[in-house]
């Protein structure tokens, strides 16, 4: 429409005899205006390739020699409430990202077990309830479950709803491999509770793609993408929903990896990396806490150089959409440092 206007003005200043410099000056401010609107339409070129990192801990179901004495016995609970809070606290204040997952029996147990003196430390709130409203840029709270005929995923994420935690779509944890025992693509489709059959849930982003005990290739990929089907996980499929973002090594030594690789110029241009850092939340204690903090700073200057972010998954997956136009990427080195979850 400017340059219409110019065009305009040129006839005119032409048939009318008007001044020359007057033509000149008028023109010279329309050519910038000119030149904003072209650059407005233009598409945004995807951001520069990054390497993204979470922080996931997982609490399981008994029987698990991990676990049972955190979700079965009340002063194993509140001892590793103590050390979650911990947990949370040095996240955040190191500038990292956390998706705390838990399954139903921990989610009972905060029921059953924070009483009046525990959320006397969590702002008379519930520790589900207290960590979900803490700082949710950096921390939020996920549902990850072990299926069976009494309890599923949808239970799950409806009890983190229930207490407190508002649900976000991410599933922690399924099996991908061998194909005649996945268990993702069901959920493709909306799944109906059964410990709370009027519950309903739809997954958005997966995460944790195992096998059985992770006895066999757990997904170590790095990247965001979307499965294709049950015989092509790692392949990406535009016309599906369900968003997968990538574990890599599971250890803190897979974020320096990828970094390597991006310094060294190797990684695709334009394109998201991830990988995840797992802790297993029954079996911390303050000096796991403290080691991990130090491992966090030690990353501060690629964080500072924009070449690393710490990101929750769903944060991971919205600048995916937003940011690369959700543009796949699928890296499946085997990793040299750390193991599956």
């Amino acid at each position: 429409m400017l340059e219409a206007m110019a065009r305009l003005a040129t006839t005119r200043l032409s048939t009318t005899g008007g001044s020359p410099a007057l033509l000149t000056a008028l023109l010279t401010l329309l050519a910038p205006a000119c030149g904003d609107e072209t650059d407005a339409g233009a598409a945004a070129a995807p951001a520069r390739t990054r390497i993204f990192a979470t922080i996931v801990t997982h609490n399981e179901r008994s029987p698990h020699a991990e676990c049972d004495p955190v979700v079965t016995v009340q002063s194993g609970y509140l001892a590793n409430r103590d050390l979650t809070l911990k947990l949370v606290d040095t996240v955040i204040s190191h500038g990292a990202a956390l998706d705390l997952q838990s399954d139903y029996l921990y989610l009972d147990a905060v029921k059953s077990w924070d009483g009046a003196a525990q959320k006397a430390k969590t702002g008379g709130m519930n520790l589900i309830q207290y960590l979900a409203g803490l700082a949710p840029a950096q921390l939020v709270l996920d549902a990850h479950a072990h299926a069976d005929d009494t309890v599923n995923y949808t239970d799950v994420s409806y009890m983190h709803e229930l207490m407190g935690a508002p649900r976000n779509g991410v599933l922690g944890g399924f099996l991908w491999y061998p194909t005649e025992n996945e268990s993702w693509t069901q959920f493709r489709e909306v799944e109906t509770g059964r410990r709370y059959p009027d519950a309903t849930w739809q997954v958005e982003i997966l995460w944790g793609g195992a096998t059985l005990q992770h006895r066999g290739p757990d997904s170590k990929a790095s990247g965001v993408w979307r499965p294709k089907d049950a015989a092509n996980f790692h392949v990406d499929d535009p016309a599906q929903t369900l968003v997968n973002v990538g574990a890599y090594a599971g250890a803190i030594g897979g974020v320096g990896e990828l970094l390597d690789l991006l310094h060294a110029g190797s990684l695709e241009p334009n394109r998201m990396y991830t990988a995840t850092v797992f802790v297993n939340q029954c079996s911390i204690t303050g000096a796991s806490i403290d080691a991990l903090a130090t491992s966090i700073d030690e990353y501060a200057a690629d964080v500072a150089a924009g070449d690393l972010v710490w990101a929750t998954l769903p944060e991971v997956a919205r600048i995916w959409r937003a940011e690369y136009d959700s543009m796949p990427s699928i890296l499946q080195p085997e990793p040299t440092s750390g193991t599956a979850m």
